[in-house]
């Protein structure tokens, strides 16, 4: 993350769009994978609770009332390669809404279960980083178990979880490590583990998975 002389010197408000995705005319150049390598995507088109059209949603229509999601599920979906060698500054801003499994429960070193989260890359995908927001809520657990345990990436990988996020929110981030790349993409990744989802409880019928819109990357060249 930036330092504190670089939050103190940093302009209010990036004005110069460098890139947005409102999904209304599809996700054409975006990169979707299953972690499960069984091809099964489950990022798709939504409307549920919509802002302003559609959304792109990780969830399986056919699991509870207005969809959700099943156990041990890995799921990304991927920016196109964005360029950010002119920029000096850049900021992400996206909308989401988010109903899963509860943190509570949880034990050491992990603190909470099935999570959402974003991650970016600056060599073109090759290697990943979790970024958390500056602004927006943060992060509510520190070491998700789904990604964690479940998919094996060990303690500290953080994220969003529960059902606290029912109304849209937007959160911000701060890529400015990524600056200077013309390589950059972004994912936003949903992940359960195999306990307690959608499928497995009519009364999680409401845990309708993760989603995301108004992606706009903001800068300053």
């Amino acid at each position: 993350s930036i330092n504190d002389e670089d939050q103190n010197n940093r302009p209010g408000e990036l004005d110069e769009i460098i890139w947005e995705e409102d999904f209304e005319n599809g996700a054409d150049d975006w990169e979707f994978i299953d972690a499960n390598t069984q091809g099964i995507i489950y990022w798709q088109t939504s409307d549920l609770e919509s802002l302003d059209g559609d959304n792109w949603r990780c969830f399986d229509p056919d699991i509870g009332n207005n969809g959700g999601y099943d156990n041990h599920w890995l799921q990304w979906i991927i920016t196109p390669t964005i360029d950010l060698s002119d920029a000096i500054l850049a900021d992400l801003s996206f909308d989401f809404r988010l109903q899963c499994e509860n943190p509570a429960g949880a034990e050491a070193p992990y603190d909470g279960w099935d999570a959402a989260n974003v991650w970016a890359s600056d060599d073109g995908g090759d290697n990943w980083e979790v970024i958390e927001p500056m602004d927006g809520p943060e992060y509510n657990i520190s070491s998700a178990y789904s990604f964690g345990q479940e998919w094996m990436m060990g303690p500290g990988i953080p994220g969003w979880g529960g059902l606290g996020f029912d109304d849209w929110s937007e959160a911000l981030f701060d890529l400015s490590e990524c600056v200077g790349s013309n390589q950059v993409k972004i994912g936003f990744a949903f992940c359960s583990d195999p306990a307690a989802c959608t499928a497995d409880d009519p009364a999680n019928a409401d845990w309708t998975g993760f989603q995301i819109d108004n992606i706009t990357l903001l800068g300053v060249g």
